[in-house]
């Protein structure tokens, strides 16, 4: 989502910079407002950044409370996925399933990526935390 958001502050910034340059004569003045268009474009960064924060902070916390669950669907919903979506990506590589496009096989092998990805970096947090909160009581 940054990176689209980036783009479009970016565009946003680069014709008005250009505005600048072409119209503001006075060297002091035109440094002046490139100095506050800078403070702009750095203040939509950083609110971009907050708002993507929060939103990361929030699909943690949904994710840990599914992982905490006392039902068994509800903690395994995200692993069987998992398994399907790498069935059907090894399926097609077999040849028994000629119906998924090859579009729709990389976007799967990009959700297995990232799903792999968050539980093997979640189980090496899960196996450190404990030394790590020992040796920081210490």
């Amino acid at each position: 989502m940054i990176p689209i958001i980036g783009d479009l502050i970016q565009s946003l910034v680069a014709p008005v910079g250009k505005i600048i340059d072409d119209v503001v004569m006075e060297p002091i003045t035109k440094l002046q407002i490139q100095k506050e268009l800078f403070l702009a474009q750095t203040q939509l960064y950083q609110k971009m950044m907050e708002q993507d924060q929060a939103l990361n902070d929030a699909q943690s916390k949904i994710i840990i409370a599914e992982a905490s669950s006392d039902s068994w669907l509800t903690k395994s919903w995200r692993p069987i996925l998992m398994l399907v979506f790498t069935g059907l990506v090894v399926a097609r590589w077999f040849g028994l399933s000629a119906n998924i496009p090859q579009d729709i096989e990389l976007e799967l092998w990009t959700i297995i990526k990232i799903g792999v990805g968050g539980y093997v970096a979640g189980r090496s947090l899960e196996k450190i935390a404990g030394p790590i909160a020992d040796a920081l009581k210490s």
